[in-house]
């Protein structure tokens, strides 16, 4: 996946390369380095303030060209939506054409049949017309015309025999010529309609082509279009990582800021408590001595001496390591619950957590967001590790393990510090993870 984004990248991009991620950091520098930097800003452990201001361009940049591949989506989109369109005419007047097509050619078919009958016709009539003439000409060169004429009864039946035998000559061949007038006006029709056919079928194989065309072309836009999609997908995939990955990072490294000023604070308080320990386990001493006098035959003396001196200190428990931890949140127990309460009396869970491990001399961040960004996180807790819970779909709370599947908690303003057991259904459900400090 990771290989194939960077190509999908260099396929649709032309930028330039980033050199040293330190640097001032121009879009045009990320060219040809996407996987690169797109491993890197994924890391959700190891990145520092620096690599955050890199990778927080790198997803700019990730962002803009994704903006980019929308609108050419957007716009191939467009071509293949009207070459779909014009796709769909031309398939539409292809089909017309072919409807054309099938009625001419099955005018064209009718016409064939009528033209093969009348020739039929033809070659009847002008058998039957050749075979009468052959007769009549058989009784003209055999005498039988004479035996006709002679065997007619009067001149007027002499003269019908003649003109019955010219009229059937006569009608025959005017009905030949009909016939042959109605087969040329038939075949002139067929060379239209032929003409006509033609003209379809030259119309037919262009659109035909031209719907090839455009299919083809509609699947290279398709085709584009998916490539595109893929694209915009992978580096929706990739940009949702890196800003999860900068969210994770920023966090962790606030709460490592915040440590390391909780460490000083505490630093700084404990050079105060040692100057003030020492300016109090001071000493003092006083001392006295008396006169003498002599007289007449006595002498009295008296003498005195005194001291005083004083020490005074004072003690606090003891609380080191991880059982200390314990033992100084056990000494809560009871205390009242305050929001924002940080000790030494009133504590929320964070501020109960916090006090606890600075009793030990261990300093963690104030909140439980960044204690759990700050730790380092368990599978299995030990007496002073910390518990965090998910209550509402996020952190919301924290307490200290102190062993046998029991934890101390600031719980609410109603039940103040108190221990409560990991076996209850109600926080075993909602346990987030377990937070080791050193």
């Amino acid at each position: 996946m990771k290989k194939k984004f960077g190509l999908l990248l260099a396929g649709c991009l032309a930028l330039g390369v980033i050199c040293h991620p330190s640097e001032t950091v121009q879009a045009t520098n990320f060219a040809g380095k996407e996987d690169e930097y797109t491993e890197k800003c994924k890391n959700t452990t190891s990145l520092s303030r620096s690599d955050l201001n890199v990778c927080s361009e790198f997803s700019d940049y990730l962002k803009e060209k994704n903006e980019s591949i929308k609108s050419s989506i957007a716009d191939t989109q467009g071509q293949l939506d009207t070459t779909m369109s014009d796709l769909a005419a031309v398939q539409t007047q292809l089909e017309t054409t072919n409807q054309q097509i099938a009625s001419v050619q099955n005018e064209l078919e009718v016409l064939q049949g009528s033209i093969a009958q009348l020739n039929t016709d033809i070659q009847d009539k002008e058998t039957k017309l050749a075979d009468r003439l052959y007769i009549m000409q058989s009784y003209v060169n055999g005498g039988q015309l004479i035996n006709v004429i002679l065997s007619a009864g009067s001149f007027d039946e002499l003269l019908n025999r003649m003109q019955s035998v010219e009229e059937l000559t006569s009608y025959d061949k005017e009905l030949i010529t009909g016939l042959a007038n109605d087969k040329k006006e038939l075949e002139e029709k067929e060379v239209a309609v032929q003409e006509s056919y033609d003209s379809l079928f030259v119309l037919q194989t262009q659109q035909t082509e031209l719907e090839n065309a455009l299919s083809e072309q509609a699947d290279s836009y398709q085709s584009t279009l998916d490539e595109q999609t893929a694209v915009m997908n992978n580096y929706n995939v990739e940009i949702g990582a890196i800003d999860e990955s900068l969210t994770e990072n920023e966090k962790r490294i606030l709460a490592e800021e915040e440590r390391q000023k909780e460490e000083e604070r505490l630093k700084q308080e404990q050079e105060q408590q040692q100057q003030a320990s020492s300016s109090n386990n001071g000493s003092s001493s006083s001392g006295g001595s008396g006169s003498s006098s002599s007289g007449n035959g006595g002498s009295s003396s008296s003498g005195g001496s005194g001291s005083s001196g004083g020490s005074s200190s004072s003690s606090t428990p003891n609380y080191s390591g991880h059982s200390g931890i314990v033992q100084a949140a056990l000494s809560k127990n009871g205390c009242r619950y305050v929001y924002g309460g940080t000790g030494p009396n009133v504590f929320d869970c964070s501020g109960l957590a916090q006090w606890s491990y600075r009793q030990a001399g261990i300093a963690i961040p104030r909140t439980v967001t960044l204690q759990y960004y700050a730790c380092t996180l368990v599978s299995s807790p030990q007496p002073g590790d910390l518990v965090f819970f998910n209550t509402t779909g996020h952190l919301t709370h924290v307490g200290i393990y102190i062993g046998n599947n029991q934890f101390i908690h600031a719980g609410s303003s109603s039940t103040g510090v108190y221990i409560a057991s990991l076996s209850n259904s109600y926080w075993a459900s909602r346990i987030e993870g377990y937070g080791h400090f050193d």
